[in-house]
């Protein structure tokens, strides 16, 4: 536990819509059934109040405490330094459980934003007379 954070980037939720948020929180409490109250709260951190700060080792955030301002958290998807991660089954608190639906939301974001992009029609452009040049000689030369 740390009263300032490392790193003052805040992690912000990714675009994606709130139903598909929802099956994120569903799943993980199927896999986490003990857990389902925590995670619902995580999600309430992500989704809402929250603040979620980056650091600068890939994969570990810093989690803002819900009862004490200005307290965070070292956070990972497997662990937290919160009180209640040594009571929670599996260690599994509500800061991991945020860290794990902000992981996994980003996936989400970019897998659309990639489809996205794969459907998008190719931008029509036109050769100068030099590039027509350039590639006629670069053709010449492969055949």
């Amino acid at each position: 536990m740390t009263t300032s954070p490392a790193q003052p980037t805040t992690a912000a939720l990714p675009l994606i819509d709130l139903g598909t948020f929802r099956q994120l929180v569903d799943r993980l409490q199927a896999q986490h059934p003990a857990s389902a109250d925590r995670i619902e709260r995580g999600a309430a951190i992500v989704f809402a109040h929250g603040r979620i700060l980056e650091t600068d080792t890939l994969g570990v955030y810093r989690v803002e405490s819900c009862q004490t301002a200005g307290t965070f958290y070292t956070v990972t998807t497997a662990s937290c330094a919160c009180p209640d991660a040594v009571r929670a089954p599996q260690g599994y608190c509500k800061h991991v459980a945020a860290v794990e639906l902000l992981t996994a939301a980003s996936v989400i974001a970019s897998r659309q934003q990639r489809e996205r992009l794969a459907c998008a029609r190719p931008i029509a452009y036109q050769l100068t007379p030099h590039a027509e040049v350039v590639l006629a000689t670069l053709r010449a030369r492969s055949a």
